[in-house]
């Protein structure tokens, strides 16, 4: 039994090794592929390689900065790296070029006037607000996954740091 499942794992990470290999192969046939790069990034990620997943979601909305799901999976990635001012600014990019909620994103940020020499506390709370005001503005009565995606990601970074400070 050990056996066929040390063989089965063989296996498994056999195909990763793969399926990660083809896509590297793909970004070097096509550097300006947003998406094989996003889909590169997302599959480091899986692996828990976020040097990797970063510099792959990086050229992702560098190539196509209006790609929201690289967006999103860069704010990941950069909250595994405990970097809070990138999660920030990946969530941010995402609400802001967010096509299907801009009127309520833009009615927030003229009620909310945004001071960037605010902490980034601040920032974060404003944005998490932001995200509810979104989640608030949809009339078809479904929830929008990413928007909750978007809030996990600020809410964690919020709590992990607050921990940080607390210790």
């Amino acid at each position: 039994m050990f056996v066929s499942f040390h063989l089965h794992s063989d296996v498994a990470h056999s195909r990763h090794r793969q399926n990660v290999l083809e896509l590297e192969a793909a970004v070097q046939r096509n550097v300006e592929n947003a998406t094989a790069w996003f889909e590169l990034g997302v599959k480091q990620q899986e692996n828990e390689r976020e040097h990797k997943a970063l510099q792959a979601l990086e050229c992702a909305v560098e190539l196509d900065p209006s790609h929201l799901p690289a967006w999103l999976a860069l704010a990941i990635s950069y909250t595994n790296d405990n970097n809070r001012q990138g999660t920030y600014d990946a969530i941010y990019e995402w609400v802001n070029r967010n096509t299907k909620y801009q009127n309520a994103v833009r009615q927030f940020f003229a009620q909310n006037v945004t001071n960037n020499s605010s902490l980034l506390a601040e920032r974060y709370s404003q944005l998490i607000q932001c995200l509810i005001t979104m989640a608030r503005s949809d009339t078809t009565g479904e929830i929008d996954a990413d928007i909750q995606i978007a809030l996990a990601v600020l809410l964690n970074t919020n709590e992990v740091c607050r921990r940080t400070y607390i210790s």
